[in-house]
């Protein structure tokens, strides 16, 4: 890619052979251990681990941990409590632009993430600008956008205690501004990440209707995530889209 390239991508799919050997964890291929700049109690460490799960090669898994330090339980000691996690993907597209299957390879993944790749960008993983509000084809500076790695992040989890102290969105910066992850796209769903909305809900029934406040509450708590990764430099893809870059 543009940025740096993090090994070949082939296009082959499992053998059996190799479907059968996935009790095994992959060792991660980069990681880095970064402090908090907002805040030293703080700090994040950031892999990226191979996976083997559809196209071969062109997928990597992002992972992330936040640790703070405190006073350690039990011990009256200080010390390094992991307080949160980070998930996320990160497909190079370079490979894929021939073969036309960057959807199928997000496909693989998650319907999530299958939904911000056929928005954001075409089979051959070229953007679709159109889609993209604020984004111009013709603007060459958005040109490297067509090309390398597409970054997906699909989980920010932090615990109850540490939430609305903006380390989750510090943590997206750190992993955004981070050489060791290479990408030229990044794309997110921030309602997905919305842990106070999965407490708010958590315990109802399955098809049971939210309440008038519930939903009232749910529209303030995702306006209030969304407002944190604003901060963090991405956009809305469009009007009332619940994916952004």
């Amino acid at each position: 890619s543009p940025t740096g390239q993090l090994g070949r991508c082939t296009l082959m799919r499992r053998s059996s052979e190799e479907e059968e050997e996935e009790d095994y964890e992959p060792a991660p291929i980069r990681e880095v251990e970064v402090a908090d700049a907002g805040d030293a109690r703080y700090k994040f460490t950031f892999a990226i681990v191979p996976t083997s799960e559809g196209y071969a090669k062109c997928h990597w898994r992002v992972e992330g941990t936040v640790f703070h330090q405190g006073r350690l339980p039990n011990s009256g000691d200080t010390g390094w409590t992991q307080v949160g996690t980070l998930k996320g993907n990160l497909i190079d597209r370079e490979p894929l632009h021939r073969n036309g299957v960057f959807h199928q390879v997000c496909d693989d993944e998650s319907d999530e993430l299958r939904g911000i790749a056929c928005l954001c960008c075409n089979a051959d993983g070229t953007l679709r600008f159109r889609n993209l509000q604020g984004l111009d084809a013709k603007d060459m500076r958005c040109g490297p956008s067509n090309f390398g790695s597409f970054l997906h992040i699909e989980r920010v989890k932090l615990a109850k205690e540490h939430r609305g102290f903006g380390v989750g969105p510090r943590m997206v910066d750190r992993l955004l501004a981070w050489k060791g992850a290479p990408w030229t796209f990044a794309a997110v769903s921030p309602f997905t990440l919305n842990d106070s909305r999965d407490d708010l809900i958590r315990g109802r029934a399955m098809l049971e209707a939210p309440t008038a406040e519930e939903v009232a509450r749910t529209h303030e708590l995702n306006d209030k995530v969304s407002r944190t990764f604003a901060r963090v430099g991405f956009q809305q893809c469009g009007f009332g889209s619940e994916y952004w870059y």
